[in-house]
């Protein structure tokens, strides 16, 4: 991609059951091999039905010692206001989520692939990056089409992979996908993000 700052950076993905159909089982995996083939990266996929599960993963993954070599949690969910579904419909919160994560995803970039996630208070979705300290969350604001979803997170992913800083990436991504962004509601938090602007305006 041109103008870009070119850092490999390495996926984990954690991804909730979509529904019952487990012959046709719908799943981001394919996506994410798409964005490894096409940059050369590795990433990790963990299917997470209950909390339980999804605290498994987190605790194993940020236990082992391929941990610092990954930069970017995509969580694929059902989802609405500020919350993730899993399968057995179970619920974590943004507090929840927080709490699961600690510290431990410091600087990452987060993508929260489920419906609604975002449609909440900016003040949580800050505290939430304050208590975890990542570097960026994404997610959408509105139900969305799964086409159209998975559309845009492969756009979202790729861009992430190449560009190491959100303004010319934001740029690129609202130019070119309007429709898009508009369809799903697509949101850009960055740590930092009001300190950057009081600075701007002093």
């Amino acid at each position: 991609m041109a103008g870009t700052t070119p850092r490999k950076k390495k996926i984990l993905c954690l991804e909730g059951l979509w529904d019952n159909n487990l012959e046709q089982c719908l799943s981001v995996k394919p996506l994410i091999e798409i964005i490894s083939k096409l940059n050369g990266i590795k990433f990790t996929h963990c299917p997470c039905n209950t909390v339980s599960e999804f605290q498994f993963h987190l605790y194993n993954f940020t236990s082992s010692k391929i941990a610092s070599k990954y930069s970017i949690l995509y969580l694929a969910f059902h989802g609405h206001s500020g919350r993730i579904v899993l399968s057995d419909q179970e619920q974590l919160n943004l507090e929840d989520l927080a709490d699961l994560m600690g510290q431990s995803f410091r600087g990452w970039s987060v993508l929260l692939s489920c419906c609604s996630i975002l449609c909440l208070g900016e003040k949580r979705i800050r505290n939430f990056i304050k208590q975890t300290e990542v570097g960026l969350v994404i997610g959408y604001r509105k139900a969305v089409d799964w086409g159209e979803s998975i559309s845009l997170d492969l756009i979202i992913l790729d861009h992430l992979v190449n560009y190491s800083y959100l303004a010319p990436m934001r740029k690129r991504i609202e130019t070119r996908y309007p429709d898009l962004i508009a369809a799903t509601g697509l949101r850009f938090y960055e740590e930092c993000q009001k300190r950057k602007r009081k600075r701007q305006h002093r």
